[in-house]
């Protein structure tokens, strides 16, 4: 599978692409069949009993939502890593108690610490997800012949069940950016400080996945020959190439970049890397260990470091929430569902457009489109470009990458 094996009749094949999916979701795969060996041990599925699932499917209840993320800690097993997550919960519970029992507090304020005391476990659906990964391999043994039937079936909880336990979690609903709150970033060192570098991508990749729409993986991956430009409209090339990936055939499109981001000295910087040979414009970011190989994963830990030490944390409005946001304000903004869909890389059934506008729409016509969201940028006192025509706030020059005064 990890090949891309297709099978038709009495045909078979390898596709890379399938191969891709497949290792993008065997992080999960593992951690399931890691799940199973902790669990079962050395029993053999079909000796294993009632009990036996129904603590299997109570124990991975009980994980913890960052269970087999990190690698110092993917030694443990899964009950080792429960119970060190539930001793540590009892440690901040007990904190918690005691900062109650010291502050004038009230009621409300108090339960927000009780609550934050407690560990997150896995959501309903990633345990809807564990038992597909292991119902998976079962019925595909029942159909080989190996098994007579699917021992674990029973214990599946259906669409129903798995509703039912989400009502009783907390929202995790992506708040959306409102102009304030991504103000308020803006006012953060990155964006105001003379010692950011004009290669930092904290400062770019948010106002990217803002002004644009792009997923954080589209943003981190881009290589400096992917931002081109065609009768006078710079934009974004999202493509699959070499150390590239898109979602789906339907992310491949053509972005163009808002003026304000020009502005701001985007252009000098992939000139600067153009100049230098750089293979890809973010390359701080490194791939992150897991098997998925994403930059995201990597990139959003800083990003939400960043955020709590400045203040500026919300758990659900998070990074992909300002790709979220820039779609809902297309939406507000009367953004055709045709033009809308391929800026955002969604899936379009317009006969019209996949027949007739294979290559997608005129550049002219997305960049208006773009230009329709406008943004307050005058907390921005750090910018690479030359000097600001309006007002919009002092700009630094660039000039091979270094600051000279403004």
């Amino acid at each position: 599978m990890s090949r891309g094996v297709i099978r038709s009749g009495a045909y078979t094949t390898e596709d890379a692409g399938k191969a891709a999916r497949f290792r993008k979701d065997s992080d999960t795969i593992l951690s399931t069949r890691k799940l199973v060996r902790d669990l079962l041990g050395d029993k053999k599925i079909v000796k294993a009993t009632g009990d036996d699932w129904v603590h299997f499917n109570d124990t991975l209840r009980r994980l913890p939502n960052n269970h087999g993320r990190s690698q110092k800690l993917r030694h443990l097993s899964c009950i080792e890593f429960i119970e060190r997550a539930e001793a540590e919960e009892e440690r901040q519970k007990a904190a918690a108690e005691k900062a109650i029992g010291h502050q004038n507090l009230t009621e409300d304020e108090a339960e927000e610490l009780r609550r934050d005391a407690c560990i997150k476990r896995i959501a309903p659906r990633t345990f809807q997800r564990h038992q597909k990964y292991l119902c998976a391999p079962l019925d595909h043994a029942v159909q080989m012949g190996l098994l007579s039937h699917n021992p674990y079936k029973p214990y599946v909880l259906g669409e129903a069940a798995i509703t039912e336990l989400r009502k009783g979690q907390p929202e995790t609903k992506r708040v959306l950016w409102t102009s304030s709150d991504f103000e308020s970033l803006l006012k953060t060192d990155t964006w105001t400080s003379s010692r950011t570098e004009i290669d930092d991508p904290l400062y770019w990749v948010p106002i990217i996945a803002r002004f644009h729409g792009l997923r954080s993986e589209e943003i981190l991956q881009l290589k400096p020959k992917n931002i081109r430009c065609d009768e006078g409209v710079h934009y974004f090339e999202i493509e699959r190439g070499t150390g590239q990936s898109t979602k789906s055939n339907n992310a491949r499109r053509m972005v163009p970049l808002h003026s304000q981001l020009i502005g701001l000295g985007f252009l000098e910087l992939v000139d600067l890397h153009h100049r230098r040979g750089k293979v890809r414009i973010f390359d701080k970011v490194n791939r992150a260990k897991t098997k998925k190989l994403s930059f995201t994963a990597n990139f959003t830990k800083s990003f939400t470091y960043y955020r709590k030490t400045r203040g500026a944390y919300e758990e659900r409005r998070d990074l992909h929430a300002l790709r979220t946001t820039f779609h809902s304000h297309c939406i507000a903004l009367a953004v055709p569902d045709t033009a809308r869909r391929y800026l955002m890389g969604h899936r379009n059934d317009d006969v019209g457009v996949t027949n007739y506008l294979p290559d997608g729409f005129p550049l002219t016509t997305l960049k208006q489109y773009i230009e329709m969201q406008s943004h307050d940028l005058r907390a921005i006192t750090q910018r690479f470009c030359g000097p600001a025509t309006g007002s919009g706030g002092p700009r630094l020059v660039s000039s091979v990458g270094l600051r000279l005064a403004s």
